[in-house]
């Protein structure tokens, strides 16, 4: 069920929500927008520093990018329900390869399919609830998210069975 937001949607939309930087994929992914015609990426959450603000909204790809700043935690889950897809795409460091993190969930709960970096440890513990790309490959986040938006069946089901997944295993009553 998608709830409305004071945010407009002109086409489909791409999510990020988290801390704006380097080493999450931030400047590789909106790099990828430049050639993303039939969606645009929504960021929310604080940037590393300005300077990488600055370095990011020179790319390309940023008249494709909407900045939508820090949102209270409480007004997230409103712009992920009228949202298209949820991504993640960080940078295979030694801090994200083996760990979980909060993101694909808050995304699945709120129905979205995932696309995520290709990291081992992420597709044995989601199989085939996301598709995964190289986080360095602009060709390959392009060609998923494209094949996503193309495929609206495919979408509507990868959204049902992660939330269905959130609501019957991933959730802390059962953890």
């Amino acid at each position: 069920m998608k709830n409305q937001s004071t945010q407009k949607k002109k086409k489909k939309n791409v999510i990020y929500v988290g801390g704006l930087s380097e080493i999450r994929g931030i400047k590789i992914l909106i790099e990828s927008f430049e050639k993303i015609k039939e969606a645009e990426l929504w960021l929310l959450g604080p940037w590393e520093n300005q300077k990488f603000r600055f370095e990011c909204q020179k790319l390309r790809g940023w008249e494709n990018t909407k900045y939508l700043g820090v949102v209270e935690p409480d007004e997230i889950y409103k712009y992920l329900c009228i949202s298209d897809i949820g991504i993640i795409t960080f940078l295979p460091y030694p801090n994200h390869l083996n760990t979980l993190a909060t993101k694909p969930f808050e995304y699945m709960q709120a129905g979205l399919p995932l696309i995520m970096s290709n990291f081992p440890y992420w597709k044995t513990f989601f199989g085939d609830l996301s598709l995964y790309v190289d986080p360095y490959d602009s060709s390959d986040i392009i060609s998923k998210i494209n094949y996503l938006i193309y495929n609206p069946n495919i979408m509507k089901i990868m959204g049902e069975e992660g939330r269905k997944k959130v609501i019957e295993e991933y959730n802390w009553e059962n953890e």
